[in-house]
């Protein structure tokens, strides 16, 4: 196991001139050539190997933006137009279009909705709920109220409606979908 291999007096040529074992050999060299600080065991040679690897990468990464600069100042002197600048890819430009969301220019349907509520119905006031739970929401007693009504909203937008009759009456969930607003309606 392990010996030397035997020359074959018949081949005259040897086999680093075959273009396959050229192309063999190179690959080999070129692995290695870029030994791994991980396959070192010796930790002060691997933490040099690693430093040599670390500033190697810097000078070339200097070199290429030396280069880059060198050619965009060469295109600016010709007077050529300036190579397109690489968009990168991010969460925002590639997110798709949601059709939900309502976008910045579109008239937010809540408030809308609420002050048309209020031309509607005779009396109503309107509080804004904040954080409130709607148990204290409900606890009106102290207030001559009939009814209570809350607009949940989403994004702005209402979704549902809940009518309650105060101090113990029926309670009505009503689920929102496809408002139009009644200056919408022809």
């Amino acid at each position: 196991m392990g010996g030397k291999r035997r020359k074959n007096d018949d081949s005259d040529v040897e086999d680093s001139e075959t273009p396959s074992s050229n192309k063999n050999k190179a690959i080999k060299t070129e692995k290695k050539d870029q030994l791994r600080p991980s396959m070192i065991k010796n930790k002060a040679k691997r933490s040099e190997l690693h430093a040599k690897l670390k500033h190697q990468k810097k000078l070339d990464k200097r070199a290429k933006a030396k280069a880059r600069d060198a050619a965009l100042k060469r295109t600016l002197e010709l007077g050529e137009e300036l190579p397109e600048k690489k968009v990168p890819r991010t969460i925002e430009n590639t997110r798709e279009l949601d059709e939900t969301v309502c976008k910045p220019d579109d008239e937010e349907r809540g408030p809308a909705f609420i002050s048309e509520l209020l031309s509607i119905i005779p009396n109503a006031h309107y509080f804004n709920r904040g954080t409130y739970d709607l148990k204290k929401i409900v606890e009106t007693k102290n207030k001559d109220f009939t009814s209570v009504i809350v607009v949940h909203t989403n994004r702005r937008e209402p979704d549902a409606l809940l009518i309650f009759g105060v101090p113990n009456g029926p309670t009505a969930h009503f689920k929102l979908s496809k408002l139009v607003l009644r200056k919408d309606i022809k």
